[in-house]
């Protein structure tokens, strides 16, 4: 049974998480507003209104990127961690250069299939329990594309991405708990809780959007978490 004792190590950095991405949301919407750069300009097919800045999911990425050599650190990492956390840096930059400018879409494209590739490959390869053939490699490495893309289209709504973020996180949470996976539980709980930090400068009407850097990044976890439970 757990105990408060037991349970106060786990909630510091939960805390810690979810205060690193309030702050850092705080802290763009107000530099993004204050200089007038970084601003979502609604469209014809928006949901929103007037200009909103973007960009505020910043904490989200810089937890989730963090907890991976943090678990790693503590041998709780199940999976070559350089190269998981060079393909979640690789989607989070290349997102966040294109919320500072757009940028080609055959660049995007390229880095989120280097991306993918990176953290399906090793599937092949037999460095997990179960291995898979490279047309399911392929499979998959398309599927977690899509997914970066989707999540990256759902930003922009009020609230909407954060919502969903969320949702999963905790889901996977839970799910990896049950199935003693606790690295994956661990990683998936703290993303949640940023994703509760960010919420309250997202919830309508946003004051700032996660932006294209933390969408994919959200994206890209969400879909590598679902593969990974699938194989496990």
């Amino acid at each position: 049974m757990t105990t408060i004792t037991d349970a106060v190590p786990l909630a510091v950095p939960l805390v810690v998480a979810a205060l690193v991405a309030a702050l850092l949301s705080f802290l763009v919407a107000r530099t993004v507003a204050g200089s007038g750069r970084l601003l979502d300009v609604p469209g014809p097919r928006s949901s929103h209104s007037r200009p909103t800045p973007r960009g505020g999911g910043l904490g989200i990425v810089l937890v989730g990127l963090g907890a991976i050599p943090a678990l790693a650190f503590v041998d709780l990492w199940p999976l070559p961690w350089v190269t998981a956390f060079a393909a979640f840096a690789l989607v989070a930059a290349v997102g966040a250069l294109d919320d500072i400018r757009h940028r080609p879409v055959l660049l995007r494209l390229l880095a989120h299939l280097a991306a993918a590739a990176m953290l399906v490959i090793p599937l092949s390869l037999e460095w997990y329990a179960t291995a898979l053939s490279w047309p399911v490699v392929a499979a998959v490495v398309i599927a977690l594309i899509w997914s970066i893309n989707l999540h990256n289209f759902m930003d922009g709504i009020d609230g909407i991405l954060t919502l969903q973020a969320l949702w999963s996180w905790l889901a996977y949470a839970a799910l990896f708990a049950l199935a003693a996976q606790p690295a994956s539980a661990l990683f998936a709980l703290l993303l949640a809780a940023a994703a509760a930090g960010f919420l309250p400068m997202n919830w309508p009407r946003a004051r700032v959007f996660l932006g294209d850097g933390a969408s994919g990044f959200i994206g890209l976890s969400i879909g590598w978490l679902a593969l990974y439970g699938a194989i496990r």
